[in-house]
């Protein structure tokens, strides 16, 4: 079977300069970048140059281009404390394919197709992206691309909702993205996959914590076998715990599976359980009313021959009358039906959410420990 590539796109919200400022710094490599090796620098390339510039200035000063003020004296536009002040969108391809892509194809189609989905009024307001940078040297990642993006929505606000308000908003944003990549061989991810994005800054942080990490200093006149009879208990304790914390994270990630696969039953047989309540609650209804099932058969035999014979003597008034009431009579039975039917079409749907919901939490939680996971790798 032939393997698939996929196009990968993934979007951050920062709310915070400090937190522009750090993965600012990460992008243009004013850092040292533990994952990162310097021999295959020269394949980075920035494509959407800042002169060196942060992110941070330049919303800060496009901010108050638009009228936004820090002061609290009601003057000018206010920004919430916890207000989205950039979008970091990540676009890759898979490390297999990096001899053979049409890489400044890929390049350019990628910012045009960003250019077009995140521009709301860009003749009005400017371009809402103000950088982008390509980074291949990073042996374990696929190659990829960060483009930062001011959420300046068509009424010249910065507003990050315009652009990725809903799970369903971002799932087109991956479906256009991907057939914008078909050129390139590339197709969109499974639809609900759990794979997800391990930010570079959360990366480093994790790599740098594990590089600090060193084996006691052998002491004065210590022999080789006496360092290692000291030195084995502090590893085999390390290991214990990453073995621990291993299994531990999988069984959360089991329960929590178990969880899901438990509720989506749970509120299907809910669902099948009630319509039979329905069903035999409309069922008694009838009997009720009308007699069994049989009697019923008849009724409406007979219904269907007193409307042919009022056809016939339709000139009558007295028959004019008596239709005209079993008409009204049928279309309020319908009328009936129907919002019967509306009603339970919409407790499907009700249902259908709350399965959704607990799909969404489910993977939430899944998230978080695939995160903790990838800690301890």
């Amino acid at each position: 079977m032939t393997e698939k590539n996929y196009a990968f796109f993934h979007m951050d919200k920062y709310k915070t300069p400090s937190q522009m400022n750090s993965e600012w710094k990460h992008c243009y490599r004013t850092i040292p970048v533990p994952n990162a090796d310097k021999n295959l620098a020269y394949k980075n390339d920035v494509i959407i140059d800042m002169s060196g510039t942060s992110w941070s200035y330049v919303v800060k000063d496009k901010m108050k281009e638009l009228g936004y003020s820090d002061k609290k004296n009601g003057e000018g536009l206010t920004f919430r404390k916890d207000g989205v002040r950039g979008l970091e969108a990540v676009v890759s391809y898979p490390k297999s394919i990096e001899d053979s892509i049409d890489l400044d194809g890929w390049k350019k189609d990628s910012i045009l197709w960003l250019e077009k989905t995140f521009n709301a009024c860009p003749e009005k307001y400017g371009d809402n992206l103000i950088s982008a940078i390509y980074h291949a040297d990073e042996p374990n990642c696929d190659p990829h691309m960060h483009v930062f993006i001011m959420p300046i929505d068509d009424k010249g606000h910065f507003n990050a909702s315009y652009y990725t308000d809903g799970k369903a908003l971002l799932s087109k944003y991956q479906d256009e993205y991907a057939k914008a990549m078909e050129k390139y061989g590339l197709s969109r991810g499974e639809r609900g996959s759990r794979g997800t994005w391990q930010t570079s800054h959360k990366f480093n942080m994790a790599a740098k914590k594990a590089y600090e990490q060193q084996l006691p200093m052998v002491l004065p006149d210590e022999t080789a076998v006496a360092y290692r009879r000291r030195v084995n208990p502090i590893y085999q304790d390390l290991y214990a715990a990453k073995t621990r914390n291993e299994f531990e994270a999988q069984r959360r990630i089991e329960r929590a599976e178990a969880r899901e696969r438990n509720a989506i039953s749970v509120a299907r047989q809910e669902t099948a359980l009630k319509e039979d309540i329905e069903r035999d609650t409309i069922l008694r209804d009838i009997i009720e009313r009308f007699g069994s099932v049989e009697a019923c058969k008849n009724a409406a035999n007979s219904f269907n021959c007193l409307l042919e014979y009022m056809d016939e003597h339709k000139d009558d008034e007295k028959f004019k009358i008596v239709r005209q009431l079993i008409l009204d009579a049928d279309k309020y039975e319908k009328e009936k039906k129907q919002k019967e039917a509306e009603s339970q079409e919409q407790e499907r749907k009700d249902a259908e959410k709350r399965d959704e919901d607990t799909r969404i939490r489910t993977e939430k939680l899944f998230i978080v420990n695939s995160g903790k996971i990838g800690k301890y790798n």
